[in-house]
């Protein structure tokens, strides 16, 4: 009796600590994805493909990490599209960027223009 006892209470914890790991990702405490996963930001046509079979929330981070420090641009769809940005205020370079998801189309591209016609851009969907 007392081992079915201590498995329930087990697994009631259990529960509740999944419960409050819901919790907090509702909260804004997205997970964080590392862009190209171990190959990071890099100029590889699979980049465009990374997102592909993810399921991404708002609040979810994408890090951008970069041994050549290639830059990185969040753009519209029409900059996307265009493969640039008129607007040095969206560029960065730190080769550890960091961006929030929000709900809707998320667009990033190679601050190079070549590279981004090459593939060195992703688009992320968030439900």
């Amino acid at each position: 009796m007392a081992g079915i006892l201590g498995a329930a209470a087990l697994s009631i914890a259990v529960l509740c600590l999944l419960v409050q790991c819901e919790i907090v990702r509702s909260q804004g405490q997205g997970t964080v994805y590392t862009v190209g996963d171990k190959k990071g930001w890099d100029l590889d046509f699979k980049i465009m493909n990374w997102p592909n079979n993810k399921h991404f929330k708002e609040g979810d981070v994408l890090v951008f990490k970069s041994k050549n420090q290639y830059g990185v641009a969040k753009v519209d769809a029409k900059e996307f599209q265009q493969c640039q940005t008129n607007n040095e205020t969206k560029r960065y370079y730190s080769g550890n960027d960091k961006f929030t998801l929000q709900k809707g189309s998320n667009y990033f591209i190679s601050t190079v223009p070549d590279y981004c016609g090459y593939g060195m851009r992703i688009k992320v969907d968030v439900l």
